[in-house]
């Protein structure tokens, strides 16, 4: 547990799962989030040590989560299970989402959450940090067109939302395709 500016920054658990439902869902003013992360979570999709939430007077005000992502060469080959971190660290992860309920917007409270989340995600020997957000949000914690990184993504959207932030593990070597959990295809 970290505490930042009186929130309290934990690992989510399976005790949060309604009051993290509702944050993503008043967050994004629609369901569609909220069911992907309900998705996730119920195929243990997420990583358990990063996905966290952030809590101010006894209420989660915020969370984020991480998935695994495979990154597949030309030939379809899964480049990034071959560089799997010690402990069966996954090289490649996606944030998403980071929801923060309307009322502790723009206060710090997603700063405060996405920074820890990436220290761990350094710390723990991730290699790759893949985002699909708003481009003038997620460079502030590093992140820049993951074609830079000859990562390409899956969704047909444009090049300055699509992000990536290599960690210290970072392998250059390792692009291509990046592929999601089959969950967020169904996300309108």
């Amino acid at each position: 547990m970290t505490t930042v500016d009186g929130l309290e920054l934990r690992q989510a658990c399976s005790d949060d799962r309604d009051e993290i439902l509702n944050v993503h869902e008043a967050a994004f003013g629609r369901a569609a989030e909220s069911k992907l992360v309900e998705t996730l979570l119920k195929d243990g999709a997420d990583i358990r040590e990063l996905s966290l939430v952030a809590v101010r007077d006894g209420k989660i005000v915020s969370h984020i989560l991480y998935t695994e992502v495979q990154i597949l060469d030309e030939k379809n080959k899964n480049l990034s299970s071959m560089v799997r971190g010690k402990g069966g660290i996954a090289y490649a992860v996606a944030l998403a989402p980071l929801a923060v309920l309307p009322a502790h917007q723009k206060k710090g409270v997603g700063k405060a959450l996405a920074n820890e989340s990436l220290r761990l995600a350094n710390e723990r020997g991730h290699g790759i940090v893949i985002v699909l957000g708003h481009p003038e949000y997620y460079p502030k914690f590093g992140f820049e067109p993951a074609s830079k990184f000859g990562m390409s993504s899956p969704f047909d959207v444009a090049d300055d939302v699509f992000m990536a932030k290599p960690l210290s593990a970072f392998n250059e070597k390792i692009c291509g395709n990046v592929i999601y959990h089959d969950a967020f295809i169904e996300v309108e």
